[in-house]
């Protein structure tokens, strides 16, 4: 049993090591999107940013922090209100997770 159970884990870990690998893939691709140019418009760009802060939230809280801050920014520019809430609640859970708790209460303050 014991032998089987060693087994489980090992192939749970390559698993999850296999999806990783895909994501950090697939964030390769969606950061090259990031750049402004007339191929991608900015609700795709955000849209983009939303996914790796997503890809990223698991195993770098800097880069999910860094890609939110950056989808707040853009959702402004175009006036998404509801993508800016989102991306103020998500930065304080970040920021929570990171002990930075005087960014997150200015964050929360912000919706007061």
């Amino acid at each position: 049993m014991r032998k089987f159970l060693q087994g489980v884990i090992v192939v749970s870990f390559l698993g999850m090591s296999s999806l990783f690998s895909q994501s950090l893939s697939k964030a390769d691709s969606l950061i090259n999107t990031l750049t402004e140019d007339d191929f991608v418009s900015k609700e795709m760009r955000l849209k983009n940013l939303k996914e790796l802060i997503f890809i990223y939230q698991s195993n770098s809280h800097e880069k999910s922090l860094e890609y939110g801050k950056m989808a707040l920014e853009l959702s402004r520019e175009i006036e998404d209100e509801n993508s800016e809430i989102e991306m103020l609640k998500i930065l304080a859970f970040i920021n929570n997770q990171l002990c930075n708790y005087s960014e997150t209460d200015k964050i929360i303050k912000g919706f007061e």
